[in-house]
């Protein structure tokens, strides 16, 4: 029997983990006072920003939306003083957003709370194992980072083999097989330099 990939085992618990780890957020930031009234996809936009997305296309893009969605979201934020739209100098048709002061302290309180919660749950484990589970979790960020990156696109194309000399040499062609040139037209008479010249009139001879 082929032994398990380690490697698959740890990408099932993190795909396993994540979800719960959101049901339980999202529950504590709703549930109660913690997120002052706020969804978890609106603390979502407050990370994005953190993380310098500035564009709603490049939110849209982080939290895997349509903009349409991010401009709800932004809106009511925006009400509540959390975020605020700033037009770009250079083109007054785009903006980019940023977090407000209060906005920063809600991200800061509900950030606090929720990490004393887990923290808890660590109390039993040493000093060896936080190290451990911390590399750990460093990597599978790594590896989300990864996958968040658009691919990269093959911008120059490689040129055509050229023949060797073990390539077979192409069969020349017998002279039945040439294409036969079209005959050339006759060249057309040159007129004499002396046609179109007044004719000398001839003289008669008198009888």
């Amino acid at each position: 029997m082929p032994r398990p990939d380690p490697r698959m085992q740890l990408a099932l618990q993190a795909l396993a983990l994540f979800p719960r780890f959101t049901r339980w957020a999202a529950t504590r930031v709703q549930g109660g006072e913690l997120g002052r009234g706020l969804s978890l996809r609106q603390f979502a936009v407050f990370a994005a920003l953190r993380a310098g997305n500035r564009s709603p296309s490049e939110v849209a893009a982080r939290l895997n939306v349509t903009p349409a969605v991010v401009t709800g979201l932004v809106d009511r934020l925006e009400r509540r003083g959390y975020v605020r739209r700033e037009v770009s100098p250079g083109d007054r048709r785009r903006y980019s957003l940023r977090i407000t002061e209060a906005g920063e302290r809600v991200c800061d309180e509900v950030q606090q709370a929720l990490a004393q919660q887990l923290a808890a749950q660590f109390a039993g484990a040493s000093a060896e194992a936080l190290a451990e589970c911390s590399r750990a979790l460093i990597r599978i960020e790594q590896a989300v980072a990864a996958l968040e990156r658009p691919p990269a696109l093959a911008t120059t194309r490689e040129p055509p083999a050229r023949q060797t000399s073990a390539e077979p040499a192409r069969p020349r062609r017998s002279p039945a097989q040439e294409p036969r040139a079209a005959p050339a037209k006759p060249a057309s008479p040159r007129r004499s330099s002396a046609r179109g010249q007044a004719r000398k009139p001839t003289r008669r001879r008198a009888s």
